[in-house]
């Protein structure tokens, strides 16, 4: 685990800390999926791979936002209702 890795990762840490606060004042979509964009390159990095703790974490977390997205995708989803009677 290099000190250039560690930044690297820190870095990455640091701006999911921004997008997940710039999310608490204006939640929208597209900061979701940047949101789940970080979380994914943080997971899969190899320093956050190393610690257990961190991982479950991160992990929890991912989950959360793919969740989030998901909902937020469901809810953009327009279905009308049938509206023509059925005649016998």
């Amino acid at each position: 685990m290099g000190n250039t890795t560690e930044n690297y990762l820190r870095t990455m840490e640091n701006w999911l800390q921004v997008l997940l606060v710039a999310y608490q004042y204006a939640p929208e979509k597209q900061l979701s999926k940047y949101i789940n964009y970080y979380l994914a390159r943080i997971v899969n990095h190899e320093d956050c791979q190393a610690s257990s703790s961190k991982l479950c974490q991160y992990h929890k977390m991912q989950k959360f936002w793919l969740w989030r997205q998901n909902k937020e995708f469901a809810s953009t989803l327009s279905v009308k209702p049938y509206s023509k009677k059925l005649t016998r």
